[in-house]
């Protein structure tokens, strides 16, 4: 069985990919979209759908390419109110995200802006 889900991906500013997001972390909102989950796993439901949105978001042709790094580990997806997980080394980790570290700016606004010479 399928269902669509909405979706939102979150650039982890702290961890600098060598670690799952932690509460006190930075997190950039990027994008946000739909998918339908393939669930097979009831005790991990969002397992597979986050491989598939880690493959989407981490070729040349991604959705968010020109608005965000492709994902790494300590970036953060949030499926509405059901779930948030965090890339880890190997897969992903359930975490639950504390929202004073969502930043108001995208990673892309958070980047110091460059000097034409």
């Amino acid at each position: 069985m399928t269902t669509t889900v909405e979706y939102q991906l979150f650039t982890n500013g702290t961890a600098r990919m060598l670690r799952p997001y932690t509460p006190g972390d930075i997190l950039y909102p990027g994008y946000r979209g739909e998918i339908e989950t393939i669930e097979v796993e009831p005790l991990r439901p969002f397992d597979k759908t986050c491989e598939v949105l880690f493959h989407l978001h981490n070729h040349d042709r991604r959705p968010d390419g020109s608005i965000a790094p492709s994902m790494s580990v300590g970036d953060v997806i949030v499926f509405g109110a059901a779930a948030a997980l965090s890339v880890a080394s190997v897969g992903f980790v359930d975490v639950d995200v504390d929202r004073a570290d969502i930043s108001p700016m995208s990673w892309l606004e958070s980047l110091p802006s460059r000097v034409d010479q």
